[in-house]
């Protein structure tokens, strides 16, 4: 006798979650979003940390959600005044930014 089709099926195992990203893997934005978050900012309170040290008057809410989304890649130099808004190392920042311009030319 022939097993039905509902006994044909096979619970599979749910499929395992990929490792959490380290900081050096993680894309721009992740690393942008992960450190707003971590220290309590909105991406409108982001933006106005980064005018003020950039002196700069044109980074909105939504120019940091592009950032954030992987829509936009800052210029080189706006990423040193998101490091210092976001109080971490501007290397770390540079280095991420750096990875994704990379990999966004290897998809071309």
């Amino acid at each position: 006798m022939r097993p039905s089709r509902r006994e044909e099926r096979v619970a599979m195992p749910p499929p395992e979650a990929d490792p959490p990203a380290t900081q050096a893997e993680q894309a721009f934005g992740e690393l942008l979003a992960h450190h707003r978050r971590q220290i309590g900012l909105s991406q409108q309170e982001l933006a106005a940390r980064i005018c003020i040290e950039s002196g700069r008057p044109t980074v909105t809410r939504h120019e940091v959600s592009r950032y954030e989304r992987g829509r936009r890649l800052p210029t080189w130099a706006l990423l040193t005044a998101i490091a210092s808004s976001l109080n971490v190392p501007a290397d770390e920042v540079r280095h991420a930014a750096a990875k994704e311009r990379q990999r966004r030319r290897g998809a071309r």
